[in-house]
C-alpha cells in the first residue's frame, strides 16, 4: 500500500487534477494527499469508495493512478484470497 501511495500522491497533487477536488465538482475541498490515501485504501480493501461525488470519472486520464489502482485491488483482496489457498 505504501509503494501505491507513493505513486498516487504526488500524481495527485498536480494542478491539473485540483479543479476535480474542489467545488463546485465537490460539497467542500478535498486535500489531494487525503484523497491519494483513501484511495490507496479503498483499492486495496476492494470497497469500491471515494472521495469524489463521481467516484473516478473526473480521473479517467490518470493512467498512472487507474494502474496503481487496479494493482492494489488484486493484490488486496482479489489476489491475496487466491495466495492462502496454497497454504
Amino acid at each position: 500500500m505504501l509503494i501505491g501511495f507513493v505513486v498516487i500522491a504526488p500524481y495527485m497533487s498536480m494542478s491539473k487534477w485540483a479543479s476535480a477536488l474542489e467545488p463546485p465538482a465537490l460539497h467542500k475541498p478535498v486535500n489531494s494527499v487525503w484523497f491519494s490515501a483513501f484511495q490507496v485504501m479503498s483499492s486495496f480493501g476492494n470497497m469500491g469508495m471515494s472521495l469524489v461525488d463521481q467516484s473516478m470519472i473526473p480521473f479517467q486520464k490518470a493512467y498512472p493512478t487507474l494502474f496503481m489502482m487496479s494493482l492494489l485491488i488484486s493484490a488486496g483482496n482479489t489476489a491475496f484470497v487466491r495466495h492462502t489457498y496454497f497454504i
